[in-house]
């Protein structure tokens, strides 16, 4: 009984180890499981073979203290606790009593056999009694830790400790055998022999049941692997046959079936244990599964639709109960960059859990190098079942292409953004600005905001005079300069109307009112200053007789600013009163100059030079409008003490971003 219960303990102790989903005890478990088994031996060894006792007691006595240790240990482990000072103490000193008086001296022993009606055991000193004492006092140690986990622990964790409890009830029971060393038998025999297949019971209906194997996978494998010897014996021994038979190979005959089982084992026989396994397991082919998944999201360029994949992947293959995708600003900060999480071990580590995957038992983060893009969430499966090994490593490969598949969503959707902002801004706003605004555009607000008219005086005779070619000369050298300008003071190019150009300030990235109206006077003086320099290299090559003529307006009050248009066209910009007295201010403006507004001027706090034109007429508007006009030419470069930006690009031979 006692041999059987020792094979019992390692087979156990090697199915756990082989194929237990519980990494974090397999080791102390298989460790355990080995102890009992030579506890048991050297215990059978001790009652049956007197010559063999004294050396047999002793392995008997380190075994015990080792089964112990690893008794508690386990369930630490399993439930994430920490070894403490104190245990670590009571275990060194159970060591040191073992070193001390069962192998550097033989004080445990008084020197005698103690014989029973169903076999001897050496004779203890009850001095020494203290031995198996802080032996019991560990084993006891690790129930009380069990039985406290199971009043606070989650409803999986508490149906584990509750078996585990009883499994372990097992040990202390177990090392009342200590008292045969000093004549007292309570049992009329070893009780180890009934404690120890009791306990091994016990544990492996735990595994079965809470997720520390999954037992048809295994049954599936071994029945492969016994398929697969069995394959090649019978091919071996026909090989053999064979050649015996008709005379082939007579003297290599071995040889050469050992060659054929081999190549026999390379092309069919060890993927058995694997077909086998999924064929037992009831579960389908996952990675089969994910790789159809991986050709199906790539070509997929909205998020929803993947996100509608990832749902439908989980519930139809995996049996989830529930999936779904978690956006990043809803996850913490620190979480960890791994591919896997498991809400249970995290826990009982005393790890955050998001909120948002409460229901979760897996999540899986999504990482594009640093930059966290959310997370994938899976929940329970249905029926109660775990998710196994081969199940965990195709979720992983599944978040992987996922998390790739998102990336390129994210990008092109970054793209396109930045192709629309491209049209209005600098390319080192656009840059800021999807950092800290992405949705930028397409947010309508209302705002203060400065708006920048400008126009070219007789415009259509100058379009009739010219000539097409030299006309796109003209124009499109125009229209850089001014966008290359705009750019330079922080403007947002709103639109080119044919040869008017309309810019915008403090929309859409917001700036203080004072910065809008300072860095637009600016700007329309050195647009100003631009053109000149234009008209003298047109009249130079000889594209024009006479050089343009500009006017410009500025206004600073409240406007909506967004994307604005029809199902096939939009575009960003502004609209309110604002923008009309703007464009009315140009057109009322006398040609080289800016004509500001009153609200305008208030703001620039006599930075530029410029006289009161009084109150105007405007038209569309009840009451005259009280404008001021600025001469560029009475201005230089830095009167406004703003810092500019160098253009970032000049176009020229067609018009940029217009639309």
């Amino acid at each position: 009984m006692l041999l059987l219960s020792a094979l019992l303990a390692l087979v156990v102790g090697g199915v756990v180890y082989a194929v237990g989903q519980e990494k974090r005890i397999k080791s102390w478990f298989l460790a355990l499981c080995a102890a009992v088994a030579v506890g048991l031996s050297g215990f059978c060894v001790e009652v049956n073979f007197p010559e063999w006792s004294v050396p047999a007691a002793r392995i008997n006595m380190t075994t015990g203290l080792v089964i112990a240790i690893c008794s508690f240990v386990s369930v630490q482990k399993l439930y994430g606790l920490p070894v403490r000072a104190s245990a670590v103490a009571l275990m060194a000193a159970a060591a040191a009593v073992t070193v001390a008086t069962v192998w550097l001296t033989d004080a445990y022993f008084s020197g005698e056999l103690i014989r029973y009606p169903w076999g001897v055991v050496v004779g203890g000193d009850p001095k020494f009694l203290l031995n198996p004492l802080l032996v019991a006092a560990i084993l006891l140690w690790s129930l009380v830790n069990l039985w406290s986990l199971y009043r606070v622990a989650d409803p999986m964790d508490r149906n584990r400790a509750k078996y585990l409890f009883v499994a372990n009830l097992a040990f202390p029971v177990a090392a009342m055998d200590y008292l045969l060393h000093f004549g007292i038998d309570l049992f009329g025999g070893p009780i180890t022999a009934i404690s120890v297949p009791v306990f091994l019971a016990i544990y492996g209906y735990a595994m079965l049941r809470y997720r520390l194997f999954e037992f048809r996978a295994l049954v599936g494998r071994t029945s492969g692997w016994l398929l697969a010897v069995v394959l090649l014996a019978v091919a071996y021994a026909l090989v053999v046959e064979a050649g015996g038979r008709f005379g082939i190979f007579p003297e290599r005959v071995h040889v050469a079936a050992a060659l054929i089982a081999f190549a026999l084992w390379m092309g069919l026989a060890r993927q058995m244990p694997a077909w086998t396994e999924r064929l037992l397991s009831g579960e389908p082919d996952f990675m089969g599964a994910v790789s159809r998944f991986s050709d199906e999201v790539v070509a997929i360029q909205d998020a929803g639709t993947l996100q509608s994949k990832w749902v439908e992947l989980c519930a139809s293959t995996f049996s989830t109960e529930q999936a779904w995708f978690i956006e990043s600003d809803r996850l913490p900060v620190n979480l960890a960059e791994v591919a896997m999480l498991e809400q249970q071990p995290v826990r009982r580590a005393g790890g955050e859990w998001p909120d948002a995957a409460a229901e979760a038992e897996l999540l899986f983060p999504l990482w594009r190098g640093e930059v966290l893009l959310g997370a994938l969430a899976a929940g329970p499966r249905r029926q109660g079942l775990i998710y196994p090994q081969r199940a965990l490593d195709a979720l992983r490969l599944a978040a992987k292409m996922f998390s790739a598949a998102l990336a390129n969503i994210f990008a092109a959707v970054e793209i396109e953004k930045r192709h629309q902002l491209d049209r209005y801004l600098a390319p080192q706003v656009i840059d800021g600005l999807l950092g800290a605004r992405p949705d930028a555009l397409e947010h309508k607000r209302r705002s203060t905001i400065t708006v920048f008219f400008s126009d070219v005086i007789r415009f259509s005779d100058l379009a009739d005079r010219l000539d097409p070619d030299a006309l796109s000369v003209v124009m499109n050298d125009y229209l850089a300069e001014m966008a290359d300008v705009a750019f330079a003071y922080g403007g947002t190019v709103d639109k080119f109307i044919g040869d008017s150009v309309m810019v915008l300030f403090g929309a859409p990235i917001e700036e203080s009112i004072g910065k809008q109206a300072h860095q637009c006077v600016a700007m329309a003086c050195e647009m100003h200053r631009h053109t000149a320099a234009l008209n003298r290299r047109w009249c130079e090559a000889g594209l024009l007789m006479e050089g343009l003529a500009v006017r410009m307006g500025v206004h600073t009050g409240e406007a909506t600013v967004g994307t604005f248009g029809s199902r096939t066209r939009v575009e960003y910009t502004a609209l309110g009163r604002a923008v009309n007295l703007a464009s009315r201010l140009e057109g009322g403006c006398e040609p080289g100059r800016i004509l500001v507004s009153a609200e305008t001027w208030r703001h620039l706090d006599g930075s530029f030079p410029g006289r009161c034109r009084g109150a105007i007429v405007v038209k569309g508007f009840a009451e005259p409008i009280e404008a001021y006009e600025i001469d560029p030419e009475e201005t230089q470069p830095g009167d406004d003490g703003m810092r500019r930006e160098t253009p970032s690009r000049h176009t020229t031979g067609s018009i940029p971003r217009s639309r």
